[in-house]
């Protein structure tokens, strides 16, 4: 029996998607189910692993006068007792495009609120307290040398391997925020859990330079050239935020030529050192804007598939 879904639902299709699943889509009304509907939802099946039917809410219907005879609660039942429907969810804007510009608004927001939110609290404009309300002592100014031990990656082109065992960090992976892979059975530069990696070479203008990325688990990734490590004992949730896109880096990029940072340049960028508890409630508050982005993103992407299959569908 299918599964009825709503918008908020969508990360679980995602995440069938991203685990290699083929997602396929019908839309439309189904207002009076027929056998040439039942026979269409099979067919579809055929075409993938996992069928999702989306139906149009009725404020959208124009079928005529009395249409649709069922409401959208009835409709979306009768649709999850077809056996080869997975889930089933309602279309509730009037057309997908309505959907996906919602969705794209709402993350250009969360983008300007974090956005605005990193730059009071680096400029100390606005500080935390202490769980008993008193003040946290005054941020230190040191620099990346000072916190991180440094290590440049080295060359993997020619230890690429389509189903290796270790992720290959380079720019593109860093820049897609780890959706861009390459692999390697050789793990020729280890990374750590919590290792801050950082774009090191970047064409002029380029939206890589100096972008970050935090290294989730021990023994799965291995450091490609043009791209450092940057380790501490400290907290690299928090500095992870200060040094990304860094404006101390974006100096070095005289929109002409390639830019290429050296190891004495990254280590003496500026860092304003709060004590540990601080750092932790400015990470926590700055990785709750990145889960929500991340979730509306999700949200946005599986918007765009249902888009793209029922473009398919008008051609089939």
């Amino acid at each position: 029996m299918g599964e009825i879904i709503n918008k908020n639902d969508l990360t679980k299709i995602n995440e069938l998607k991203q685990s290699g699943k083929k997602i396929v889509l019908c839309h439309g009304v189904f207002d009076l189910v027929h056998p040439g509907h039942i026979i269409h939802f099979q067919e579809a099946k055929k075409m993938g692993d996992v069928l999702v039917v989306s139906i149009t809410s009725a404020k959208y219907v124009r079928k005529g006068p009395g249409r649709p005879y069922f409401d959208d609660e009835m409709r979306m039942k009768f649709l999850t007792a077809i056996g080869c429907i997975d889930y089933v969810m309602l279309s509730e804007s009037y057309t997908v495009d309505d959907i996906i510009q919602v969705q794209e608004e709402e993350i250009s927001t969360l983008e300007e609120q974090k956005k605005g939110t990193m730059q009071k609290l680096f400029n100390r404009e606005v500080r935390f307290k202490a769980d008993d309300g008193s003040e946290y002592p005054e941020w230190e100014e040191k620099k990346i040398g000072d916190i991180f031990d440094f290590v440049n990656g080295k060359a993997h082109e020619k230890s690429i391997s389509e189903n290796g065992k270790y992720i290959v960090v380079n720019s593109k992976f860093i820049s897609s925020g780890g959706k861009v892979k390459k692999f390697s059975n050789n793990q020729i530069c280890p990374l750590k859990k919590n290792d801050i990696v950082m774009v090191m070479s970047d064409v002029p203008n380029g939206k890589a330079m100096s972008k970050c990325f935090l290294i989730d688990s021990d023994d799965k990734y291995t450091l490609n050239q043009r791209i450092c490590s940057l380790r501490t004992k400290m907290l690299a949730g928090y500095f992870i935020y200060q040094i990304s896109r860094n404006k101390y880096f974006m100096k070095f990029d005289d929109g002409v030529s390639q830019t290429n940072l050296r190891k004495e340049e990254v280590l003496r960028c500026p860092l304003n050192v709060p004590c540990i508890e601080e750092q932790q409630k400015i990470a926590d508050c700055l990785s709750a804007y990145d889960e929500a982005i991340q979730v509306k993103k999700d949200k946005l992407e599986v918007w765009k598939e249902i888009k793209k299959g029922l473009l398919q569908q008008m051609f089939v």
